[in-house]
């Protein structure tokens, strides 16, 4: 999905085939693949505004301690430590085929 230098805020994510779209608050969606959608659709995901991005994410209790949880960290099961990448730069495209596991310096790179 080509984006061709329009803010992310402003794109309008479609679920095409395969896919389906995880309602957000802030009027948010996020994309993911079918195959995903039991894990994810058992809970309730929220829009986060992170600097200039934002995440689909939800709170849990782990150890008796609130931990925030990323819906793209999710999706690929990401080990503490690692950075999961959006290849497009689209934070709320969440698709495994858009998601890499890397480690900073490799994420540093997609940045620019």
């Amino acid at each position: 999905m080509p984006f061709d230098g329009v803010s992310f805020a402003t794109q309008e994510l479609i679920a095409g085939p395969g896919e389906r779209l995880v309602h957000l608050t802030k009027n948010r969606v996020a994309l993911i693949d079918e195959v995903d959608w039991d894990r994810v659709s058992a809970r309730r995901w929220y829009a986060h505004q992170a600097r200039s991005n934002v995440y689909a994410r939800r709170d849990a209790s782990v150890n008796g301690r609130k931990e925030a949880i990323y819906l793209h960290r999710h999706v690929v099961n990401a080990e503490p430590g690692w950075v999961v990448d959006h290849v497009n730069r689209n934070s709320l495209e969440c698709r495994r085929s858009n998601l890499r596991i890397c480690g900073f310096d490799a994420n540093a790179q997609n940045a620019e």
